[in-house]
């Protein structure tokens, strides 16, 4: 006997959580000048948000900033 189960339908923001992970498991090389604590991590989110305001592809400069501040929110909660 074959059993089927329904397939979840993924939220449409499903992408976004799939490129966030890939950029904290694998960190651009502009965030590897920074020290790895918070005052880095601030300085990474500042980093960003300047890239999103120059850039023309903000989808990606997005999820490099909302990526920054998950870092930062992760080492001011030790959830590493």
């Amino acid at each position: 006997m074959l059993i089927v189960y329904p397939q979840k339908k993924l939220p449409k923001d499903y992408a976004f959580m799939e490129e966030s992970e890939k950029v904290l498991k694998d960190k651009p090389v502009t965030w590897k000048v920074y020290p790895d604590n918070i005052e880095g991590a601030k300085k990474i989110i500042d980093m960003e948000y300047k890239e999103l305001q120059e850039s023309k592809d903000k989808s990606h400069e997005l999820v490099h900033l909302a990526s920054a501040c998950l870092l930062l929110w992760r080492k001011l909660n030790n959830a590493e």
